[in-house]
C-alpha cells in the first residue's frame, strides 16, 4: 500500500491538500481539501473524498460542520 500527500500553495490565504491511498496500482481512497485562511486561522471549506464508498463533495461551515453534501 502506498500513500501520497501533496500540498498545493495557491496563495498565502489558500491551499489545496491531496491525500491518495494506492493498493496494487489502484486508487482505493482519496481526499482533496480546499483550505482558506481568514482572521489568521485556516478553515477547510470544501472537501472531495471517496468516503462512504462513493466519491462526493462536502461543503463545510467555518466551524467545520457539514453545510451540504453533493
Amino acid at each position: 500500500m502506498a500513500e501520497k500527500f501533496f500540498r498545493i500553495i495557491i496563495s498565502e490565504e489558500a491551499e489545496i491538500n491531496v491525500f491518495i491511498m494506492i493498493i496494487s496500482g489502484l486508487v482505493v481512497n482519496f481526499v482533496v481539501k480546499l483550505i482558506l485562511k481568514a482572521n489568521d486561522k485556516f478553515f477547510e471549506v470544501i472537501r472531495f473524498d471517496s468516503g462512504h464508498e462513493c466519491p462526493h463533495k462536502d461543503i463545510l461551515k467555518p466551524n467545520g460542520d457539514l453545510s451540504r453534501k453533493v
